[in-house]
């Protein structure tokens, strides 16, 4: 139960055992048989960005990571919090300018979702999410 994230510096030597802590985004709560838990987070290849989905709340966040110091910042909810659309998979692309989620509706059917992180403000990002049906990310076999 917590909006905090833990980030240990590693490197040859080891692990250091002091955390950097930041409490930032949404406070996560657990009621027993919630699977508020359940969930993915991932770090974008260039190390900029952080996200994470959480399947019982329906929320998926994107937030700046500094992989210097360790510190997670500026959260951005990419969802409504729509319950019944239960997010889970995510990934960012290769040159960590796009980022997709994909989610799984009560009814069965949900679209991948796409955005272009390349657009400088929130308001900008909101506005170009973009929905992909699951036969635009793969293509057919001949």
């Amino acid at each position: 139960e917590s909006d905090e994230f833990h980030a240990y510096y590693v490197n040859g030597s080891g692990v250091n055992s002091n955390p950097v802590i930041s409490a930032t985004g949404q406070f996560l709560t657990q009621t027993s048989g919630s699977g508020e838990r359940i969930g993915h987070m991932k770090i974008s290849p260039d190390g900029t960005k952080l996200a994470i989905a959480n399947f019982a709340s329906g929320v998926v966040e994107l937030f700046d990571f500094d992989a210097e110091t360790g510190i997670v910042s500026n959260p951005l909810v990419l969802t409504p919090g729509i319950v019944s659309q239960f997010p889970y998979g995510i990934a960012f692309s290769a040159d960590s300018k796009k980022f997709y989620y994909g989610r799984k509706a009560s009814n069965g059917a949900a679209p991948w979702v796409f955005i272009n992180l390349t657009l400088t403000t929130l308001t900008r990002i909101a506005s170009w999410i973009v929905k992909l049906s699951l036969r635009t990310l793969i293509p057919k076999r001949k």
